[in-house]
């Protein structure tokens, strides 16, 4: 492990001199691995001539014809009547009436049903849990042993739409893993159209399982699609910073898997069929343009050291880096600075980090910069220069994913608590404004006093304890003293969105349990968690959701080591330095960022590009646990369901 004197030495090096310079833990193998066999070569379906399914589609069904199939059911033959009674709760479905659903199956039973029945209400009865966000119960439902015989056997639409459904309910419970074995359990099912989407959707699902859990689980597979899937993911999260490394073993894939439904054609997903092109491409010469001094210094520097390590990283691996030169931004014209990187001859330039020198920038260029320029800030307003890519740590971005999340967990109403101030309440606004548009409903949004550090007084107001307590005055007033009572919270609330620094998280969330609300979830963004592991200091956050970065959650990589062990106030700016880490892997890639749809898994998150060329981070869901910050996913192997 490098000294601190060492790593900062072999940084230096890499720097041309110019005249403005100033995861998860390791998991075991399953002792049953959750294999599927290809079912291509099922059998056809025996009890196709006793249901007409195949002819139904709720789809195109007429809604009126559902108070007539439930009136047949009842003198039909239970064969029949089971028929119709599913065909009514399939409609009720499709028109959002779950309880009448409900209703409608609610006097059937799958040992009694014929196989492709069983497997019609098992989906109905997952359906109408999913509507109520009982996502593992449904999930429990369609784990039934009775279905597994059925389903080999069952028409391939009814096993698609089973697995689809199967897929998604471990999708959104976080068990990736699990999502992936199904979609690729009902590939070959598929149209060609479905199946590309399909491929797109496996991928997009491995991006989001850490590393570590990839090779974990490699060596317990014997399904080969799996396997092929994994060591194709595990090649687009390595070598970021090599890309002729990452050639050399997708070459090596592509040999191993001549016929891998991962590849179409001459392509595979995440443009890792274009890596030769970005070899070609590489730039020579590259500027930062960040403040060294200053008020933001410990900020530019932190990215500075970061782009290094990454960039000493490549070298040592055995790749080509770029010459780079540094330039403070500090109380500089940043349009003379940056026309000054264009005269030294820098072919890609990255900076400024104030939003100010920023947007100063864009509009000196308003219709294109002169090179590509990866600004670690991000513009509020136009116009947005073709060329000009913005990657920054922006809260928005995190509390918008926040209620994604807990959107999709079924939650609907939030009381948002936030600090005063411009940052607080832009937070707090972003959130918002997701929500909204997602469906959810907002009880209260309440701010506090950051400075005061006595936060009492407002939870006490935005739970609505102070009325519980008014009832009790006047009740004592009407019969006398000695009235029992225990104070009660509102009971209109889901649960809380909390916009909180490290200081004000561990000071407001256990007064959440002392004033009767210690049941509700609390969601936050990343700022709640320093990034630096204490647990006798974060023990107070304990069981807040968040998300964060893979540099903070994931298993720390060797370049992670080096910076924390090497570099000087390292705890508090791991994330500075993991932009930093990011700036110089985005040096080589953003042509394959382009790409419509295409991610690149980075160690700010998951990064993809939006109209106005932000580099949108796609972060990972943590909870706090006994102190620390945990992967909150279910992608452990024993917790895979087995499949006979």
């Amino acid at each position: 492990m490098m000294t601190r004197y060492l790593l900062l030495t072999a940084l230096s090096t890499l720097i041309v001199a110019c005249s403005s310079t100033p995861e998860t833990g390791e998991e075991k193998p399953p002792t049953q691995p959750y294999e599927i066999s290809s079912p291509q070569d099922y059998p056809s379906y025996s009890h196709r001539e006793e249901s007409d399914y195949l002819g139904f589609n709720p789809a195109t069904a007429n809604s009126a014809d559902i108070p007539t199939w439930l009136q047949q059911a009842i003198t039909a033959t239970p064969t029949a009547a089971a028929e119709l009674r599913l065909r009514a709760a399939e409609v009720l479905l499709r028109d959002g009436e779950a309880a009448q659903a409900d209703t409608a199956v609610s006097e059937l039973t799958l040992p009694e049903l014929l196989p492709e029945h069983a497997l019609r209400l098992a989906i109905a009865q997952a359906r109408i849990l999913r509507t109520y966000s009982k996502f593992s119960e449904a999930l429990g439902v369609l784990a039934d042993p009775l279905l597994n015989n059925y389903l080999l056997n069952a028409p391939a639409p009814l096993q698609i739409l089973f697995s689809h459904l199967r897929a998604s309910l471990f999708a959104i419970e976080g068990n990736q893993l699990a999502a992936i074995r199904e979609r690729i359990y009902m590939n070959p099912l598929l149209s060609p159209t479905q199946a590309d989407a399909n491929r797109e959707q496996i991928w997009q699902l491995l991006l989001q399982v850490p590393a570590t859990v990839l090779t974990n689980n490699i060596t317990s597979v014997a399904d080969k699609d799996y396997l092929g899937w994994l060591e194709l993911a595990l090649i687009a999260k390595s070598n970021s910073g090599n890309i002729d490394a990452q050639i050399e073993r997708r070459n090596q894939w592509l040999a191993r898997w001549p016929g891998h439904p991962a590849r179409r054609g001459n392509t595979l997903p995440g443009e890792l069929h274009q890596l030769d092109e970005l070899a070609l491409d590489r730039a020579q010469q590259i500027a930062l343009i960040l403040p060294m001094t200053g008020k933001l210094a410990r900020y530019g520097k932190a990215a500075r050291d970061g782009y290094l390590a990454a960039s000493l990283e490549s070298k040592q691996s055995g790749a080509p880096i770029p010459t780079l030169r540094v330039y403070d931004a500090e109380n500089k014209d940043v349009k003379q600075l940056y026309q000054q990187a264009l005269n030294d001859g820098a072919e890609l330039i990255i900076g400024p980090l104030s939003k100010t020198n920023l947007a100063e920038l864009a509009q000196a260029y308003p219709n294109a910069m002169p090179r590509p320029t990866i600004a670690l800030n991000r513009l509020e307003t136009a116009p947005y220069p073709r060329g000009l890519y913005q990657l920054s740590l922006s809260p928005e971005d995190e509390a918008q994913q926040i209620a994604e999340i807990s959107r999709e967990k079924g939650l609907e109403r939030v009381l948002i608590l936030s600090p005063e101030g411009d940052w607080g309440n832009k937070v707090a606004d972003a959130f918002s404004e997701r929500w909204l548009t997602l469906g959810g409903q907002i009880v209260q949004r309440s701010s506090f006093n950051a400075r005061a550090n006595d936060y009492s007084k407002q939870i006490k107001s935005a739970l609505q304890l102070n009325q519980s307590e008014n009832r009790l005055k006047r009740l004592r007033q009407i019969i006398g003293l000695g009235v029992k009572f225990e104070p009660h919270r509102r009971d209109d609330v889901d649960f809380i969105f909390l916009v909180a620094r490290p200081s004000e998280g561990r000071a407001i969330v256990p007064l959440f349990a002392y004033h009767y609300a210690g049941d509700l979830p609390v969601y936050a963004t990343s700022h709640i968690y320093p990034g630096a592991e204490n647990t006798v200091r974060d023990r107070d956050i304990n069981n807040v959701l968040f998300v964060d970065i893979p540099w903070v959650l994931n298993t720390p990589s060797e370049l992670h080591k080096t910076i924390v062990d090497g570099l000087a106030d390292s705890e508090d700016m791991q994330r500075m330095y993991a932009l930093g880490v990011d700036s110089f892997r985005l040096t080589l890639r953003l042509k394959q960022l382009q790409q419509p749809g295409n991610q690149i898994f980075g160690e700010t998150g998951r990064l993809s590009l939006n109209e106005n060329r932000q580099i949108l981070r796609h972060l990972s869901p943590a909870k706090m646990a006994a102190g620390k910050a945990v992967l909150n996913d279910a992608n452990s192997p024993t917790s895979l369901p087995q499949v006979q």
